[in-house]
This record gives C-alpha cells, sequence and structure tokens, in this order.
C-alpha cells in the first residue's frame, strides 16, 4: 500500500476520502503483502464492519467535542453546526403544479408578466409581488440529486419547474406530492 502526501503531510486520500477509509484500510492492509483469492471476500467484509463502526463513532465523538469545546459554526474544523440527522444532498427546485383552473390562470398571469416586454423592471416586480401568494399556493419544492440530473435529461439549475395541467398526474400525486418515478421530464423545466 502506497500512502503519498502532499507538502503539509495531508494523505492525498483524504481528500477524495476524507480521514475514515484510508485508515480502515491500512488498518486491515498496512502489513499484507498480498492477498490470495480466497481471502478477499473474508477482508471485504471486516473492511465495510470496521468502517460502519468507525463512522458512527468518529463521527459522533467529533460532533461531542464541538460540543464540549462550544464549537458552534466553525469553517474548518467539525462542528455542532455540521451535525445532520438526516443528510440532506441535492438542490431545492421550486415546481408550479398546475392542478386545476386556478392554477392554470395564475400561470398565466405569471407568464405574461415575465414575457412583458411594455411593463418596466420594476413594474414587472409589483406585478409579481401581487400574484405571489396565490402563485406559492401551487408551488413545491423539490429536492434535485446528482443521479436525477441524468434522469431529468437536464443540468441541476436553480430554475423553475413547471408541470402543466395535462401531465399533472405523471409527475404529483396529491398526497404523497412529486413522484420521482417519472422517465420524460422534457415539459417540467423552464
Amino acid at each position: 500500500m502506497v500512502l503519498l502526501e502532499d507538502e503539509s503531510q495531508r494523505r492525498f486520500a483524504s481528500y477524495v476520502y476524507l480521514k475514515m477509509l484510508p485508515a480502515v484500510t491500512l488498518e486491515l492492509l498496512g502489513n499484507v503483502e498480498s492477498i490470495q483469492e480466497r481471502e478477499f471476500l473474508e477482508i471485504l467484509e471486516n473492511y465495510f464492519v470496521r468502517v460502519k463502526n468507525w463512522k458512527s463513532t468518529s463521527e459522533s465523538d467529533e460532533v461531542y467535542q464541538a460540543l464540549l469545546s462550544l464549537r458552534f459554526h466553525e469553517e474548518r474544523e467539525t462542528s455542532v453546526s455540521h451535525f445532520q440527522l438526516i443528510r440532506e444532498e441535492g438542490t431545492i427546485l421550486p415546481v408550479f403544479v398546475e392542478k386545476d383552473r386556478r392554477a392554470q390562470e395564475i400561470w398565466e398571469c405569471f407568464s405574461e408578466i415575465k414575457r412583458s416586454s411594455s411593463l418596466k423592471l420594476w413594474e414587472k416586480s409589483i406585478a409579481l409581488r401581487r400574484i405571489q401568494k396565490d402563485f406559492g399556493d401551487y408551488l413545491v419544492n423539490v429536492r434535485i440529486r446528482k443521479n436525477d440530473v441524468p434522469l431529468l435529461g437536464i443540468l441541476a439549475s436553480p430554475h423553475l419547474g413547471y408541470v402543466p395541467q395535462s401531465r399533472v398526474a405523471e409527475f404529483y400525486h396529491p398526497e404523497t406530492g412529486f413522484r420521482r418515478d417519472f422517465q420524460d421530464s422534457e415539459a417540467l423545466f423552464l
């Protein structure tokens, strides 16, 4: 096993894998010159067990130490604000769901304001503020993850999504919300 370091003696592997994975690998394979194929599965199982145990205790210890040190919002060190019970990945995309006639009217009004060349910027801003509450009643926030991008056929961006009334059943369920099992999203993004 070869451990390469940068000029500040930080291991290159830690840039990609943080501290945990290289440490577990070194622990298991540090003195091993070669591995027989029959040993591989057992080593692999040990690796995953140790990673699971190491991760749960090391992250907890780091957050606990941050709490004791009153480090709530640090950039360079682990802080209490780094703790997330559920890791949320991706970006939030607001999607307008045109689920009824009223939503269709609001969307048409919104589109007219955005397209208007006769309105000055401040006039557009006032007009948009007038419909803001009604517009918001038809918005759902959808978390777009990296693996959703190929599925959607778009690059993840902060644009507004749109589901026309004719396609609501494909993308939105009134009780469970936005569907993630869609295949074609051509009409979804503006």
